[in-house]
């Protein structure tokens, strides 16, 4: 992208977001005013085409900037449909809840409009099976922890006597070298 900025031109590198017919979303790596008349050039890969055009600045936010084209050719024009046709377009779904009937604060009270609500109900119903199993799991573990322990208690408890006197139980000697 060129513009031309006190009489000389300045090229700025940037990629494109979106582009339509009438204009082209940008993030540039630089800032450009809105007002401001761009040269475009816009390589098109499946359509083996570079379009060449000029824009103006409609909308600028850091280094996001919305571009309209000023004077696109009816063929300009067919290339950018044709390309359009043949790129793989990716929709983004928003889930949005419809109001049932006598429901007429749903979309204050339900979510704020956007579907976020619903989405995250969503993604819950993903991660529930995976919580049940790691809860699952814990309990599992926790039920052999407590076992083992259980058993090596009575282990050692076995081994001891409470009905022997101190005379009864067996007595360490050290020898008269050692100590």
């Amino acid at each position: 992208m060129t513009v031309l900025r006190s009489g000389t031109p300045d090229t700025l590198p940037g990629r494109s977001l979106n582009l339509g017919e009438r204009g082209m979303a940008v993030m540039l790596a630089g800032e450009l005013a809105p007002g401001e008349v761009v040269s475009v050039q816009v390589p098109l890969p499946l359509v083996a085409g570079l379009l060449r055009t000029r824009a103006i600045v409609r909308y600028q936010d850091k280094l996001r900037c919305g571009l309209e084209f000023l004077a696109l050719s009816a063929e300009q024009r067919a290339t950018i449909r044709e390309w359009a046709n043949h790129a793989k377009v990716e929709t983004e779904f928003v889930v949005r809840p419809v109001p049932g009937p006598g429901d007429e604060k749903a979309g204050r009270r339900g979510t704020n409009g956007s579907g976020v609500r619903a989405t995250l109900k969503e993604k819950g119903r993903r991660f529930a099976p995976a919580v049940i199993i790691a809860l699952v799991l814990l309990a599992i573990a926790g039920g052999v922890f407590w076992w083992r322990w259980n058993r090596a208690w009575d282990q050692l408890e076995s081994g001891l006597n409470p009905q022997e006197t101190a005379a009864e139980r067996p007595q360490a000697h050290v020898s008269a070298e050692v100590m």
